[in-house]
């Protein structure tokens, strides 16, 4: 369980290309003006123009997503050497109705498939929003905000989590399956021409669950120091 000051940084040594020590520090934002909103919009819009998703998300979608999730649980990971300094983010939320106004798709994918869980959904984390630069992959940030996450959630009594993701060419899938004991849901879910999702060249969504105790993931230890920046 993170402490108060635990959450409010964390510091992790990164090589980018062109090779250069780099200090990236991970940030839990708690505050709607915090000076990391402008980079976290441009991090979303330019990892999800990526594949598999090549999205163009309206500055406006990406303002909703920072104002639905800090009063949850939103992270940044803030690179001193990039121009606007957010290199990742990471987002999620409770899926207690009372709590979270869960996108209604989803809702309605998890109500209609809740037989098929090995745990009330309800009283489970979402990990929503996952998402770091081309130009800082494979340095491992995405373990990291998926381990700060979890963190939060079993600080709130959260003992599962469950996740939506494109059902090919996942960045994400991978890590969570290899490394935090992810599970495919039987289910699926067709987003193609839905109202309300972002026009997406990935159509089809799978779903993957698991515990948020470190005790089911692959032995894996946060590649940062805990600081009080």
């Amino acid at each position: 369980m993170l402490s108060n000051q635990a959450e409010a940084a964390a510091t992790h040594q990164v090589t980018s290309h062109p090779p250069m020590e780099q200090v990236v520090r991970f940030r839990r934002v708690t505050e709607f003006t915090d000076k990391a909103q402008d980079g976290f919009m441009r991090t979303f819009q330019h990892a999800f123009a990526d594949g598999p998703y090549f999205e163009m998300t309206p500055f406006e979608d990406c303002l909703r997503m920072w104002a639905k999730h800090v009063p949850h649980c939103l992270w940044v990971a803030e690179c001193e050497f990039c121009d606007n300094h957010v290199v990742g983010l990471g987002c999620a939320h409770s899926l207690q109705e009372d709590t979270y106004p869960l996108h209604p798709t989803i809702h309605d994918t998890l109500k209609a498939n809740e037989s098929d869980l090995p745990f009330d959904w309800h009283n489970a984390v979402y990990m929503a929003e996952l998402a770091v630069l081309s130009t800082h992959r494979g340095a491992k940030l995405g373990k990291s905000l998926i381990n700060l996450r979890l963190q939060w959630a079993r600080a709130q009594g959260m003992s599962h989590y469950i996740m939506r993701t494109a059902e090919f060419d996942s960045k994400s899938a991978v890590i969570y399956e290899k490394k935090f004991g992810g599970v495919i849901t039987p289910f699926k879910q067709n987003v193609a021409g839905v109202v309300g999702e972002i026009e997406s060249s990935s159509t089809s969504r799978i779903y993957i669950c698991g515990e948020t105790s470190p005790d089911a993931h692959e032995e894996w230890k946060m590649p940062f120091t805990v600081t009080s920046w």
